[in-house]
């Protein structure tokens, strides 16, 4: 690790290499695939005793889409790294959460989480 990126916490696992610009790229990719995730659930018809769920995970959703964007306008690695990711990961986690209840709503099993 160079000099300059000493003492920065590696809190990005959805992204290879800890530069700015490697950073921007994901952030990037992340929100766009949450935009199309979002807009492909709001085209389904879910059944009545859903709807609610999945009016609350998008406005989760809506949380951390803004969030991924405030990262991604940063101009700084560290807050980044530092500040955005722990916030990034813990509303995915979030994200993740309703959508397994909407899943579980529907007969479905939850997404395995990451080993």
């Amino acid at each position: 690790m160079s000099k300059l990126n000493a003492g920065l916490k590696v809190a990005s696992p959805y992204c290879e290499r800890n530069t700015l610009s490697s950073q921007t790229k994901c952030l990037s990719r992340i929100f766009n695939a949450l935009e199309a995730f979002d807009l492909t659930v709001r085209a389904i018809e879910f059944p009545e005793d859903t709807k609610a769920d999945v009016h609350d995970m998008l406005r989760i959703d809506a949380s951390y889409d803004a969030l991924v964007r405030q990262a991604y306008g940063s101009n700084s690695l560290r807050e980044i790294l530092n500040y955005y990711w722990p916030k990034i990961l813990a509303a995915n986690q979030a994200s993740s959460e309703a959508s397994n209840l909407i899943r579980g709503d529907l007969g479905l099993p939850p997404v395995p989480s990451k080993l």
